[in-house]
């Protein structure tokens, strides 16, 4: 199943594909990964490879960056500043960049997270929204999360996950504006099936934020 509001806005394709690509990979992992495991368990630098090669390969234009492994400091912070556009000494970091083939300007950024525990990342992305980066800015920010759950959890936690990204108080927190423009795009779908036999399965929740132009009124509905 899926739901979710629809848009004929760029993000609300990318969600679809991140779902797609997801999918694709449960079923990867449920033929050749490690038996008595499914996608809940797989290592997300393999989940964040997949989409960021299978993104790469769908939208034209586009070359991938993936976030450095901790102990590459130096790394780190140069794929930081690429995020933001700019440079900074202790910068947030996104698992997945995807940047403009021509020009290397961050387009989109992809946030993987097992579980629910994605607000934290909402926040840094409406942050570096709200600090504002010009043109070679990203404007798009893609927040997944990885649930073993019955379909019923599943929704009561999309909807609790909208509610929260939603919430002006979650504005405030970031320092974005009131009147900053931003769209939300959500889609939950079922990716693989649960290695648990306790009737869960496993989903995927998609948050797609959109800043700028774009998200403004009269652009793509939330």
């Amino acid at each position: 199943m899926t739901t979710g509001p629809e848009t004929s806005a760029v993000p609300a394709a990318i969600v679809q594909a991140i779902l797609d690509l997801l999918a694709e990979t449960a079923r990867f992992h449920a033929a050749h990964g490690e038996k008595g495991s499914d996608l809940r368990d797989a290592p997300k630098q393999l989940l964040c490879l997949d989409l960021a090669k299978g993104l790469a390969r769908s939208f034209g234009g586009l070359r991938y960056r993936l976030q450095a492994p901790p102990d590459e400091s130096a790394r780190s912070r140069r794929i930081g500043a690429d995020a933001r556009g700019a440079p900074e000494e202790d910068p947030a970091r996104f698992d997945v960049v995807l940047l403009d083939e021509a020009s290397g300007a961050p387009r989109y950024v992809v946030e993987v997270q097992h579980g629910t525990a994605i607000l934290d990342d909402v926040l840094r992305a409406m942050r570096i929204a709200a600090r504002g980066g010009g043109e070679s800015h990203w404007q798009d920010a893609f927040l997944v999360t990885i649930l073993r759950r019955s379909e019923r959890q599943a929704i009561r936690i999309a909807e609790k996950l909208l509610a929260e990204i939603e919430d002006p108080a979650t504005r405030e927190r970031a320092g974005l504006a009131p009147n900053a423009p931003l769209a939300v795009v959500h889609r939950l779908q079922q990716i693989g099936d649960s290695k648990s036999r306790d009737g869960t399965a496993i989903f995927a929740v998609v948050f797609g934020l959109s800043f700028g132009a774009a998200a403004a009124p009269g652009g793509a509905a939330g």
